[in-house]
């Protein structure tokens, strides 16, 4: 295969080119690309099924048809290698062609999420100078045409917009796939730039997270290896397709290396999600902790507990999974679960299949590959002991060198050694495991005592009728912050009696210091999440201090009337 001249590669996006030899050499990167691959499933594979969802199944062959088609139909448009496209379509088949069609032209997408609205867009847009712009017409009530519109205003070099149901005056993707032409020689080479992913930051614009094609196969090979995926595994997708979660650890991806079956489902909703499960015989799902919650919830109020006998394992990520939630998803579900942590920026960290329930419910496993490494510092960047929290840092074969067109972000978050410094704060137990602490400034400073919020909010979350909760610091002339904790509470009238003085004493009897326990609680319904579904602790916190002050406004307000 011939480099594109206009693509980009592994030395162009910070990679260097001993790190490049040395993974080559020891076999984690592999010459293969997602258009070697898929040509391999198909060969092997031919009509077994692939893809269901809804009434369409779609074998292995056809999945790669379909593909091929794409590719033919992005290239009448004018795109080619080394072009950059914004996606952003709900879970659905069209999906995997246009992702597949797009890397057998070699032109990248951007991998956004049906929840990101214009600013994030555009801004994708910008950074990427996007030639193309891949959506649905409408999801979840939302009309993406629109957003279309004016992205096209306010850039002129976005010359397509392709949309998946009635187009309007853009390109459907029915007519996308009627378009006949050639599709030129593969230019894509397995060091070649696959796609990019989003940062997880949410206090600006999420950073493009280059990824290219022989790395992120190696985190999906070591992802399955971890998981135990096999050719019997038919996996449901519930989370957003474009996450890094449910595409490729191990997920959507892992699934076709192995030649299982993925089932699509456009939501986590509880009830759709089982009757899928039991149409199609599931064995393997992923969720984050708040939609966990619900399928707890659903499976206790339909009386459902242990009655799906296919259901091999569900994976739990997204933010720091507690105990009980682990040790209740396997009681209502009879199945085994796995802790996950992971970022689409790299390192993939798991409790395996076989560990003891101890590990699954208190850690997040070990790093899937052995060339994956990671260490725990304080402040001044020395490496701490065992059992000591501090701010973790990862290398490995498929964690990035740099963020894309982002110097000042590459300076903040790498080290001269080639670290990636997560902004999170973990330990490593004397038995390996790594434990996620939390977010290094999610810290909340209370007259002179630092409180990891997801320490507490994991304590909280085991009282009978409180299904989730969140803590913010609020800030306080005499103790610089204090804690306020929003707790998401079960609408039951035996639980109204539910109050401050309850859960504080609950906290005090579960040993937590005096300085942790919250200086005020607030309950309500419904706790926001985020664009994947998980409780992201950064915009939930700026999401609820907002409430927080619109409530003291409202409540001064009210006084003066009085």
């Amino acid at each position: 295969m011939q480099r594109g001249t206009d693509m980009l590669h592994a030395r162009d996006l910070g990679w260097p080119q001993n790190i490049i030899n040395n993974y080559r050499a020891e076999g984690y990167w592999r010459d293969e690309t997602f258009n070697t691959l898929l040509s391999d499933l198909a060969n092997r594979y031919g009509e077994r099924t692939a893809v269901i969802d809804g009434n369409l199944r779609l074998s292995f062959a056809d999945l790669k048809q379909v593909a091929e088609r794409a590719a033919a139909g992005f290239a009448a448009l004018g795109l080619k290698a080394g072009d950059h496209v914004v996606v952003q379509m709900p879970n659905c088949w069209q999906f995997l062609a246009v992702l597949f069609g797009l890397s057998r032209l070699g032109v990248a997408p951007v991998m956004a999420l049906p929840a990101h609205r214009m600013s994030e867009i555009s801004a994708f847009t910008g950074a990427a100078e996007a030639k193309a712009y891949i959506c649905a017409d409408t999801a979840a009530g939302f009309d993406y045409r629109q957003m279309a519109r004016e992205l096209q205003a306010l850039h002129p070099g976005l010359n397509h917009v392709i949309v998946k149901g009635e187009a309007g005056e853009f390109t459907s993707f029915d007519n996308l796939l009627s378009l006949a032409t050639d599709i030129p020689p593969d230019p894509v080479t397995p060091d070649a730039l696959l796609c990019f992913l989003l940062s997880g930051g949410t206090t600006s614009i999420p950073k493009l997270i280059p990824r290219i094609h022989c790395e992120y196969l190696c985190s999906a090979r070591y992802s399955v290896a971890a998981n135990g995926f096999d050719e019997t595994t038919i996996y449901l997708v519930t989370l957003p397709m474009a996450h890094n979660y449910p595409l490729a650890a191990p997920g959507i991806l892992g699934t076709l290396l192995c030649g299982g079956i993925i089932v699509v489902a456009e939501t986590p909703e509880p009830n759709t999600c089982f009757e899928l499960i039991d149409a199609h015989h599931v064995t393997d799902t992923a969720l984050v902790p708040p939609a966990a919650i619900l399928w707890c919830d659903m499976a206790e109020l339909l009386e459902r507990q242990k009655t799906f006998p296919g259901l091999k394992s569900i994976q739990l990520a997204g933010s720091r999974v507690g105990k009980y939630l682990a040790q209740r998803t396997m009681q209502i579900f009879g199945c085994r679960v796995q802790n996950v942590f992971g970022m689409s920026e790299g390192l993939i960290s798991m409790t395996r299949l076989t560990m003891d329930m101890e590990k699954v419910c208190n850690t997040q496993g070990f790093p899937i590959c052995p060339a994956d490494r990671f260490r725990i510092v304080d402040a001044s960047g020395s490496e701490v002991a065992d059992g000591i929290v501090g701010g973790l840092q990862i290398r490995g074969p498929y964690t990035i060198h740099s963020y894309y067109k982002r110097p000042e972000a590459n300076a903040e978050s790498f080290t001269e050694d080639g670290f990636f410094r997560t902004g999170d704060l973990a330990q490593r137990r004397p038995d390996g495991c790594m434990v996620i602490e939390g977010r290094e400034k999610d810290q909340i400073h209370r007259g002179g005592e630092k409180i990891t919020p997801e320490e507490v909010e994991n304590v909280l979350v085991t009282f009978k009728g409180v299904r989730d909760a969140v803590l913010i610091g609020v800030p306080d002339k005499a103790l610089g912050e204090r804690v306020c904790a929003f707790v998401f509470v079960h609408e039951q009238p035996d639980e109204s009696k539910l109050d401050d003085r309850v859960l504080r004493n609950f906290l005090l009897h579960k040993g937590l210091a005096t300085f942790k326990i919250p200086d005020q609680f607030k309950f309500v319904a419904s706790i926001p999440s985020t664009a994947v579904g998980k409780n992201n602790r950064k915009e939930l916190r700026a999401r609820l201090l907002e409430q927080y002050y619109r409530d003291l406004e409202n409540a001064e307000r009210e006084s003066h009337v009085c």
